[in-house]
């Protein structure tokens, strides 16, 4: 194997692109745009499910379209989220283009450099460290052609490269299967919650089977219910648990809507203690640098447990807000600026100001509470503007707010059905959290040339590239 390794900069592996300018009116369905938050969601681009703009809006519209193995910077950013975020672009639908907010870097040999290992290398940490050090800016950090082109890359042999992409790719590829699948099970407990507690499925189900009268306002429901197969209704497949369920419905003046006959209504203080978080004094820095978790907003995004917080409080930190601390099993709420975010926690925590937080009392309303607090997130929204921009749902406001409740017996249920898929969830995080450790671990390693990939392992994938 040659161990010969080259220092080059990014300008002699190929060139830069500032992405397109428009305004809002200028959107429509002619080409999708991929934009700054388009990159923070690994390492592939996000290219589906995006904004588009109008025919004819962007001059030249060629000059901005992405094909595989182009990667794009975060041209700005806040500087607590870290200068040039960095993705690569795999399979964009035909007329994708890119925002003004991103750089786009297009490899001009791919004989001399595989994209997915230059990808890696930029996401380095030392690479990290480049980017903070030559971004301009105090708030807010902004990267250019300029510093981006003399960037420094070490580049080993084309085989090896691919080699150290296999091998961190692979690493990448079981996190997002977990990733996927986890996004599989939190909907088939979130459809289940759906049926039962927002369509009230059952309850439809057993006030046509027993002939009873519904209500006008809900009969065109109704009757698309009764088109559903009998196979998959619950009083077919567990006729048990659907007797538990009304077969009629009233209208409940709280809510001001019809609600199952026998269900209440129940405010959120009352399925527990209501904990608004707080944060320690930053001037005494013995508070900090324990191992208990101290969350805030940004660690409440795309999962159902927190695995990671922004800080961690000593055991006297936590003593000093001791009343503050919340047991495993807890529902968190942002509740300012970012209004609505919903985790659970998995083990002993604090949060900041920023986040209430539900400590049950009988745990078999945690996952029936997870639910119910993710379906009002725009209703949270709304209590929390008060007619300003600045979004802030007090903790007084948060517990009195009216929660539809079941019986107890239905709830048990409920959270007796969906428990295997969150210990599924929590499972399959866990594993991410290591297979995360083990890919940042062996990065920096491989892209440094500190550990080298075997020789074999190289010479293997050449064969089987030059098989293909």
């Amino acid at each position: 194997m040659n161990n010969e390794w080259i220092k080059v900069t990014l300008a002699d592996l190929g060139s830069f692109k500032n992405g397109a300018n428009f305004n809002a009116k200028q959107y429509g369905d002619a080409h999708p745009v991929v934009s700054v938050k388009s990159l923070f969601r690994g390492r592939f681009a996000v290219t589906e499910g995006l904004d588009a703009i109008q025919e004819g809006v962007i001059s030249k519209i060629e000059n901005y379209l992405l094909v595989d193995d182009d990667i794009l910077f975060a041209r700005s950013s806040l500087k607590r989220s870290g200068s040039g975020q960095t993705a690569i672009v795999k399979n964009p639908p035909k007329g994708t283009i890119f925002s003004g907010f991103t750089i786009r870097f297009r490899s001009n040999n791919k004989n001399i450099v595989d994209a997915l290992f230059l990808l890696y290398n930029l996401k380095s940490p030392v690479s990290r460290e480049v980017f903070a050090r030559i971004a301009t800016g105090t708030t807010i950090s902004n990267l250019s052609q300029a510093n981006l082109s003399s960037f420094p890359i070490n580049l080993p042999p084309l085989s090896e490269q691919k080699a150290i992409a296999h091998i961190l790719g692979k690493l990448d590829d079981k996190i997002e299967l977990n990733r996927q699948m986890n996004q599989t099970l939190e909907e088939m407990a979130q459809a289940l919650f759906k049926s039962w507690f927002v369509d009230f499925d059952p309850v439809f189900d057993n006030a046509l089977a027993a002939g009873n009268e519904i209500p006008d306002a809900l009969k065109a429901k109704a009757e698309l219910r009764s088109l559903v197969p009998d196979e998959k209704k619950l009083l077919h497949s567990n006729p048990e648990l659907a007797e538990g369920f009304p077969s009629s419905f009233v209208f409940n003046e709280t809510l001001d809507k019809l609600i199952p006959e026998g269900w209440g209504v129940k405010t959120i203080d009352s399925f527990g203690k209501v904990v608004c978080g707080k944060t320690p004094p930053k001037a005494n820095p013995e508070n900090y640098g324990g191992v208990i978790p101290f969350i805030k907003i940004p660690n409440m995004h795309n999962e159902v447990f927190v695995m990671q917080a922004s800080e961690y409080l000593s055991n006297q930190g936590s003593q000093s807000q001791i009343n503050k601390l919340l047991p495993k099993g807890s529902i968190s709420v942002s509740c300012i600026a970012t209004v609505g975010k919903v985790i659970i926690t998995k083990e002993p925590s604090h949060t900041n100001q920023q986040i209430n937080s539900i400590v049950p009392t009988n745990t078999k309303h945690r996952y029936f509470l997870y639910f119910y607090m993710l379906s009002l997130e725009r209703y949270f929204h709304d209590l929390a503007s008060g007619g300003s921009t600045t979004l802030n749902m007090n903790t007084s406001t948060f517990s009195k707010v009216n929660v539809l409740y079941p019986t107890l017996q239905i709830v048990s249920q409920f959270h007796e059905k969906v428990s295997p898929l969150f210990s599924k969830i929590l499972l399959n995080q866990e594993k991410n959290e290591t297979l995360t450790q083990l890919r940042d671990t062996l990065l920096p390693q491989l892209i440094s040339g500190k550990v080298r990939v075997p020789e074999g392992f190289v010479d293997e994938m050449a064969n089987d590239e030059a098989v293909a």
